[in-house]
């Protein structure tokens, strides 16, 4: 029974290792992929002058994952329409039709 204990114990130690080193490299990956992702953006910008939103991950927090922990995740709060106002500011601008028109850089607000 010592055995398995002293065998347990030195198993606990090694995987709180190993966890330090996952988080270590974890933390490492999701910086250059947000470095990444603005990078793509400020080039996609500088192609068609237009303002992208730059989707950023971070670690999700220890405990039970809840619902809005996933969609923060996922970034889908980019997916969120800004409204006109915040539209006209970016440069959109629609036509007769209703189509959207993307401006070449955006204008201030008139008025």
């Amino acid at each position: 029974m010592r055995d398995e204990l002293i065998e347990q114990r030195t198993r606990a130690a090694v995987l709180t290792e190993q966890a330090v080193s996952h988080r270590t490299q974890t933390a490492f990956l999701i910086a250059r992929v947000n470095q990444l992702e603005k990078e793509r953006a400020i080039m996609v910008r500088h192609i068609t002058k237009l303002e992208i939103p730059v989707p950023e991950l971070t670690a999700i927090p220890q405990g039970p994952i809840t619902q809005s922990d996933i969609l923060s995740a996922m970034g889908a709060s980019m997916f969120e329409d800004m409204g006109d106002h915040a539209a006209r500011q970016q440069g959109v601008r629609w036509n007769d039709l209703g189509a959207v028109e993307y401006a070449a850089e955006p204008q201030p607000p008139k008025g």
